[in-house]
């Protein structure tokens, strides 16, 4: 049997999207139908018709239709648009069955324009992203995944079932308001409840960026002196400017400069004679003196004296040697000659030399500045554990079922990402600490969140009703039960799936809906602002004072998180001398290279053979620093995250009502 006249349907053509007095039609003889929408679904409906009998794909033919129905005192309202699937697959019975979706022709264009619009942090967050799945909407032709930008919104696609519009809906509140049912709307026995998948407690979240940390600066490493005899090799080996160092550094400034001019010194001979020519002498006289020397005429450093001398009567009077440093010696002092094994009456001449060898001495005054260039690479995990206050519904859950990770591998946030770097500044040696790093930090805890809720919801609701309640159904829209069989005698969710049918052999008109309802126990949180442990109060602009103790809490106020600023690895840019230095002393050594500069060859006992050794202190500046290119640093970046609020729609643990 046919159904009631009260209900229309017409063929039209896909443009006609507007409903119409035209559209009050009786096209095909609809013996039965059922209209249903499931969350993340486009409408359909399925209607059992007398067989037309015709080629309904036929070239030319209408295939797009608009199902409406007389209300009564609320006029005719339209129930469905939407375009025919195929061809009956029943097509020899009498009744054929033709199946419709309310999905509109440019769905995916929908998609990828709505997708643009929710590009938007912390929601979506790019970096996390493959990039071959961004979204991107061009009337030349889009590109990507629309899908990726629900991720951190809770929300899912929905297809309006008479506009063909694409909007999305929240999971747990619907944006179009709530339905109430009370006991008295509601066939007693259509009601059930259904524990569905059990929930999330917790969702572990790592995330990992990279980039690669650039930085050019300066550093002075001041001027010094250097007061030696090896000053010739400090000049030559002195770092020039313009050079190139290893490890990322090059010299800005260097200078040593000779402040002597030793190296364009030339070196003098001087002699001395003296002979007595005497007739007469006395025992012990002094019969000739021979001295020469080399010198340099801006000055130097006696480094080598000696005295040679052979003795055969030993004078009695004390013979003092002039020394080139002004001082007086006498060899002989503390030497008794008296009884000796000598021939004090033998004529042996005393013959003395005396040699002096000057070496110059050096003053160099250096200067050095260097400049550094860094190409390190930089890592940076963040973790966290996202854990959800819900009620519990088994008493022994599974772990592998309450608890999920998500790893996600960020993109090198140091390179252009939809036209910027987000790091900004390469040089910085954190990411998750600077703003644009935080937001990156919202939406992991965003997309666990999302995660979380969707199981939330782990009572499912279901109810018929009449047939005016039902077309109110929308997957917009949260709906609310009351009945004594409830724990706490009511429930709220949202509208997850709904139906409308009829059927003119019995005459029926119904619907239904069920809903999903999210078992919390409600709640908020709030930011805290924290201690300010940096700087006085007011000294730098925001984002830039650590705040001890301060919490964020994200736009749905259901979750707030703490980001503890961690220790650097690594250097850190601007680079100071201290963060670089690995080692630097001036090393004022002695060459031990004996030389040779006298001998005794007297005949007495009381002395021998005597060799005579000086030693030649040499200057050295040694300077060490770490390399600022090829270095790898990582650091771990924990986060604190507070527990998830999630709303009570139905009480569990309700006592009674």
């Amino acid at each position: 049997m046919p159904l009631p006249v009260m209900f229309f349907n017409a063929w039209v053509d896909a443009t006609e999207t507007t409903f119409g007095p035209q559209h009050e039609i009786v096209d095909e003889n609809i013996v039965s139908f059922r209209l249903e929408q499931t969350e993340g679904n486009s409408a359909t409906l399925e209607l059992d018709v007398r067989n037309p009998k015709i080629g309904l794909l036929a070239p030319g033919r209408k295939v797009w239709m608009w199902f409406s129905y007389d209300s009564g005192t609320g006029g005719i309202v339209p129930l469905f648009f939407g375009r025919l699937v195929g061809v009956p697959t029943n097509m020899l019975a009498e009744v054929v069955t033709l199946q419709f979706i309310a999905k509109p022709l440019d769905f995916i264009t929908q998609k990828f324009q709505l997708a643009e619009t929710l590009k938007q942090l912390p929601y979506y967050d790019p970096i996390f992203v493959d990039p071959d799945k961004r979204p991107y909407f061009s009337s030349a032709g889009s590109t990507g995944d629309p899908d990726v930008v629900l991720e951190g919104y809770s929300a899912l696609w929905h297809v309006d079932r008479l506009t063909g519009q694409v909007t999305i809906s929240d999971i747990i509140s619907g944006e179009d308001g709530t339905l109430v049912f009370s006991p008295t709307a509601i066939p007693y026995d259509s009601v059930s409840i259904d524990l569905g998948q059990p929930p999330l407690t917790s969702v572990q979240v790592t995330g990992d960026v990279s980039w690669g940390q650039t930085a050019t600066g300066t550093i002075d490493f001041g001027q010094r002196s250097f007061d030696c005899w090896n000053g010739g090799s400090i000049v030559s080996s002195w770092p020039k400017t313009g050079a190139q160092l290893s490890g990322g550094w090059s010299v800005n400034t260097g200078t040593a400069v000779d402040v002597y001019n030793v190296q364009n010194s030339a070196a003098r001979s001087l002699n001395f004679h003296f002979e007595n020519r005497e007739k007469k002498h006395a025992n012990g006289d002094v019969m000739s003196i021979s001295q020469s020397w080399t010198e340099f005429p801006s000055g130097g450093h006696l480094y080598i004296s000696g005295l040679e001398q052979q003795a055969g009567v030993i004078p009695s009077e004390a013979v003092l040697i002039y020394n080139a440093d002004g001082s007086t010696s006498n060899p002989y002092s503390g030497i008794d000659n008296s009884g000796g094994e000598f021939d004090a009456q033998q004529n042996i001449p005393l013959h003395m030399a005396y040699h002096q060898t000057m070496v110059m001495g050096w003053l160099v005054n250096t200067n050095l500045v260097l400049d550094y260039k860094a190409g390190d690479t930089r890592k940076e995990n963040v973790l966290f554990t996202l854990t959800a206050d819900l009620q519990s519904i088994v008493t022994l859950p599974d772990p592998d079922e309450a608890l999920e990770q998500i790893p996600f591998s960020g993109a090198d946030v140091g390179v252009n990402i939809d036209g910027t770097p987000p790091i900004a500044d390469s040089a910085r040696n954190l990411y998750f600490s600077t703003d644009r790093g935080q937001l990156s930090l919202q939406y992991l805890i965003s997309v666990a969140r999302s995660h979380i809720l969707m199981r939330a919801r782990a009572v499912n609701i279901s109810w018929q009703c009449n047939f005016d309640n039902a077309v109110l159904f929308t997957l917009r829209k949260n709906a609310s039960i009351a009945d004594d069989r409830i724990p706490g005698g009511v429930a709220t969710g949202k509208i997850i799936s709904y139906f409308l049918t009829g059927s003119g052999d019995d005459g029926t008109l119904f619907g239904g809906c069920t809903i999903g309802c999210a078992i919390g126990h409600d709640g908020t949180v709030a930011a805290v602002t924290g201690t300010e442990t940096w700087v006085e109060p007011n000294w730098v602009d925001p984002g830039w004072q650590v705040m001890e103790g301060q919490t964020t809490a994200l736009a749905s106020g259901d979750v707030a998180y703490e980001l503890p600023i961690p220790e650097p690895t690594g250097l850190i840019y601007p680079l100071t001398k201290d963060q670089v230095l690995v080692d630097e002393h001036i090393d004022t050594s002695e060459l031990t290279d004996p030389v040779l500069v006298g001998t005794d060859k007297a005949r007495y006992p009381a002395t021998g053979e005597v060799r005579t050794y000086v030693q030649f202190p040499i200057t050295a500046y040694y300077l060490e620093l770490k390399a600022v290119t090829g270095n790898l640093f990582a650091t771990p970046q924990p986060a604190n995250v507070s527990v998830l609020k999630v709303p009570k729609q139905i009480d569990l643990e309700a006592t009674s009502i």
